[in-house]
């Protein structure tokens, strides 16, 4: 892990900002873990040449570092001028402060230093106040992060993790071993990469946003998709590599919720076929205009009243269930039937080259329909009659509806068990009947 400052708090960012200090973060043992700031300028150390090294061997051993580190370790913040040992040999005196990081899973001690020569000295009690801060800021935002109930993680601009939660580790079935190990694309749905991608591209614009949301799905290490809403912020990185403090909330459950809503409010829940609404809404291009010409075949039972009287209403559910079923397997792929009240249904064909295509489908669902039901061991006989309309460019799609209602209208009045075609594209429409 390369940064510390990562913590949202103002006043953390604000004594970050008001000095640019050295800042390493030490484990409980003393080891570097994590360092931020000008120390490879003040010491010739990059952050890979520091890390996993014991503090003394970057300052000199007078006085000695032990009785500082087991005091701030027990709450206390230390403050001496030491002399720190370059990369080169060379050497530098800095004013120095060590403070405690309470209950941070990583960080135990914080090591504030600021080289005299670059004249930001000042007596090292004057720095005191900054650590505090930064420790402060430093803890809140692991305490927030670790007990937090949705998934976070801080990651590097490439995506890699270097931080994650127990929530983001347990939702995505991984140890923080492997995650350290991978980024976020690696948990992505392939489906989802590109939406990933121009995530992250937007937030490292130049003059991109400071955060954003998407939702997608992560892959849990047993191929479980998960949908989550993902908001990212950029925290910018001075003189260091940027870094994203990540949120993972999962939505999967929500997104189940709103698609039954959505299902329910466009399907009709006796047949399980579309509605009116969601018929039409599949006919819909956006822009209020019906899409790939569609032909629509508005189907209505001959004599449905007297079977349902005769038989009850439940026999007459049976039925309406079974002509749908029949309708259904009577068209083709990428058709859709619909009911739209009662004993009506709509079928809608699409990218039909002509006329005489779309009534091939109507004959075959007359034919179906034909074929005797049964209900409660009776047979029953029953016709339908059809009316079809064609699509045109530009038509909204209630009125290819009203056409071929119209269209329906023609061949009940000839007696049912007919189909009736509204050709629209002659001067004055043309009604055949067969």
């Amino acid at each position: 892990m390369t940064r510390i400052d990562d913590a949202d708090d103002a006043l953390a960012r604000a004594a970050i900002a008001s000095a640019p200090t050295a800042l390493i973060g030490l484990t409980d043992s003393g080891l570097v873990v994590e360092t931020h700031g000008p120390v490879r300028r003040l010491l010739g150390l990059s952050d890979e040449d520091s890390r996993g090294r014991p503090l003394a061997d970057l300052a000199d051993a007078q006085p000695p570092w032990e009785p500082d580190l087991v005091a701030a370790r027990g709450g206390e913040i230390i403050s001496r001028r030491r002399t720190w040992i370059r990369a080169d040999g060379t050497t530098a005196r800095a004013d120095t402060v060590v403070a405690p990081v309470p209950d941070s899973p990583r960080v135990s001690v914080l090591v504030h230093l600021v080289a005299l020569s670059d004249g930001l000295g000042g007596g090292v009690n004057a720095h005191a106040p900054s650590v505090r801060a930064l420790a402060t800021g430093h803890l809140r935002f692991r305490t927030a992060l670790q007990s937090a109930p949705i998934g976070m993680a801080v990651t590097s601009a490439d995506g890699s993790f270097i931080e994650v939660n127990p929530a983001l580790m347990d939702m995505l079935e991984r140890d923080e071993e492997w995650l350290a190990q991978h980024d976020v694309a690696s948990v992505t749905h392939p489906s989802d990469q590109a939406e990933l991608q121009r995530m992250r591209a937007e937030l490292l614009a130049p003059d991109g946003p400071d955060r954003l949301s998407t939702e997608h799905r992560l892959l849990s290490a047993r191929g479980r998709p998960i949908w989550v809403q993902h908001s990212s912020a950029l925290m910018p990185a001075g003189d260091g590599p940027s870094t994203f403090v990540c949120q993972f909330v999962d939505i999967t459950e929500m997104r189940r919720a709103r698609g039954l809503l959505q299902y329910l409010a466009d399907h009709d829940p006796l047949t399980n076929v579309m509605n009116r609404r969601g018929l039409l809404g599949t006919m819909d291009d956006g822009t209020g205009s019906v899409v790939r010409r569609p032909a629509l075949l508005y189907c209505d039972l001959d004599g449905f009243k007297p079977i349902n009287d005769r038989l009850g209403h439940d026999a007459g559910d049976r039925l309406l269930v079974e002509v749908a079923a029949r309708i259904e397997h009577s068209l083709r792929g990428d058709d859709t039937v619909g009911r739209i009240g009662g004993d009506e249904f709509v079928a809608m064909l699409r990218g039909i080259a002509s006329v005489d295509d779309a009534v091939a489908v109507a004959d075959k669902i007359r034919a179906s329909v034909a074929e005797p039901f049964r209900l409660g061991g009776e047979p029953i006989e029953i016709t339908i009659s059809v009316g079809l309309a064609l699509g045109t460019e530009g038509e909204h799609p209630e009125a290819t509806l009203r056409r071929a209602d119209q269209a329906l209208y023609r061949a009940k009045a000839a007696g049912g068990d007919a189909v009736a075609i509204y050709e629209a594209e002659r001067d004055e429409p043309r009604w055949t009947s067969g």
